[in-house]
């Protein structure tokens, strides 16, 4: 079976769906799949296991690189970009394609990206209009789409579309040792508005009696946050770190008191399982994927900013309360997120799909 999937690769954007593109590429192709990964805005060679072609941002693009692969399917998890123009014609030459929702955005008809505060209001109101025009053109495209699948089961069936499956992320274990000369808690993401980085210095304020330090892992993707590579413009106890390897990521949340996450409601944080496999619990100020947290005890959504400040005190006071957390994390990780199960349910899904 021949496989497209459309995606910024991770060799050129290190994000959660990059990541997790990689991991099924490798995994299908380790039963015997052939991959063609379509690396969109990508240049260059990469030193990945499977074929990739680098494709610009067009829909033109897309099609053209489409018809030059000539796949048996596709698997989409480039959200809606150039979705609607080029999911049409694609239609057209009877390719099935499965679309991942990869952030809620993806499902929503009219929902727009959150916009950088530091430009004025009048801009904000005008650019978010825009974007939730844009979105609600390129929502048109799923009237073309054979399968859909979601990693949070929340988004399960909000689309007009008959086969759709939950497929949870997985993430590897791998890791090198990261050493702190003090107990520490820690953020990792990409610096942009709809993280909320900025939250972080509120927390590192409130934890400065505490003897606790805050790391801040990840890139900054937008320039109004170029002042976190200031640390005079930071709190004593508040690190910025850039961005670093998923080895590194791995070895500093599992040697870090918890992971903290600000982020609004999006798809699955690829942290959150990170967390959990190092046995680190989550304090997350308002995003409860499938209410996880909730339900099976490994963390806290603590709903505003002054309960996850005690929740982060918690786990800070309670080591022994800490370390339980962290083992029932464990083991539910373990159980959830397993790379070869995820793998089976993909070519299961597009084996169906092409009967």
């Amino acid at each position: 079976m021949k496989i497209a999937i459309i995606n910024k690769h991770k060799e050129d954007t290190l994000g959660g769906s990059e990541i997790q593109c990689d991991i099924i590429a490798r995994g299908l192709s380790e039963r015997g799949q052939s991959i063609h990964y379509m690396a969109m805005g990508g240049s260059g060679d990469y030193a990945a296991a499977y074929q990739v072609t680098p494709v610009e941002k067009e829909a033109s693009s897309i099609v053209e690189a489409i018809k030059m692969i000539n796949p048996d399917i596709i698997y989409w998890r480039y959200n809606k970009h150039q979705f609607f123009p080029a999911i049409r014609t694609i239609h057209t030459l009877g390719i099935p394609l499965v679309f991942a929702v990869s952030h809620i955005n993806d499902i929503k008809k009219w929902d727009a990206k959150a916009v950088s505060k530091n430009k004025s209001r009048f801009k904000r109101f005008i650019i978010s209009g825009l974007r939730m025009i844009e979105n609600r053109s390129q929502y048109r495209g799923f009237r073309y789409v054979d399968g859909v699948i979601v990693n949070n089961s929340d988004f399960l069936n909000r689309l007009n579309v008959s086969d759709q499956v939950c497929i949870r992320s997985s993430v590897e274990n791998v890791k090198e040792t990261f050493t702190w000369n003090r107990p520490y808690v820690i953020w990792v993401s990409s610096l942009k508005p709809s993280k909320r980085p900025e939250l972080c210095i509120d927390v590192a304020r409130e934890l400065q009696n505490s003897g606790v330090d805050v790391l801040m892992i990840g890139p900054v993707q937008k320039d109004s946050y170029q002042y976190f590579n200031d640390k005079d413009k930071l709190p004593d106890n508040l690190f910025y770190l850039g961005e670093k390897s998923m080895e590194e990521v791995n070895g500093a949340i599992e040697s870090s008191i918890c992971l903290m996450h600000t982020g609004k409601p999006e798809g699955f944080p690829n942290t959150f399982i990170q967390a959990w496999m190092r046995e680190t619990p989550v304090v997350s100020i308002s995003f409860d994927p499938d209410d996880i947290l909730k339900n099976n005890k490994i963390g806290f959504c603590s709903g505003s900013f002054e309960k996850m400040v005690n929740d982060v005190n918690y786990l800070i006071e309670n080591p022994k309360e800490r370390v339980k957390i962290g083992k029932k994390a464990r083991r539910f990780a373990v159980k959830h997120y397993d790379i070869k199960n995820n793998i089976k349910k993909y070519d299961h899904l597009f084996q169906k799909l092409l009967k």
